[in-house]
């Protein structure tokens, strides 16, 4: 994920570069087609923190895939780099 004064502004999967869409606190959560400029993903949480996701409905395969691959784990692994390099 590359940041600008502090904000996401794309992540890269698989040599493919999206545009972000970030929370207040920069959390990560929608993406956006970088050719089309369609949101492909947008993720919605309630009160107790329950997540649930819209996908484009035209590339609803692909957007669940790239959502998959950004949650969890991963989207972990990035924030740690995105800290370990505005240390560096």
């Amino acid at each position: 994920m590359l940041k600008a004064g502090g904000e996401s502004i794309f992540v890269a999967v698989d040599g493919e570069v999206y545009p972000v869409i970030t929370d207040y606190r920069g959390s990560l959560i929608g993406l956006v087609d970088n050719k089309s400029e369609e949101i492909l993903f947008l993720r919605h949480f309630d009160m107790l923190g329950r997540k649930s996701v819209s996908f484009n409905e035209i590339e609803k395969a692909r957007a669940a895939v790239l959502e998959r691959i950004l949650s969890g784990a991963l989207a972990i692994f990035i924030e740690f780099l995105n800290s370990w390099n505005r240390k560096c």
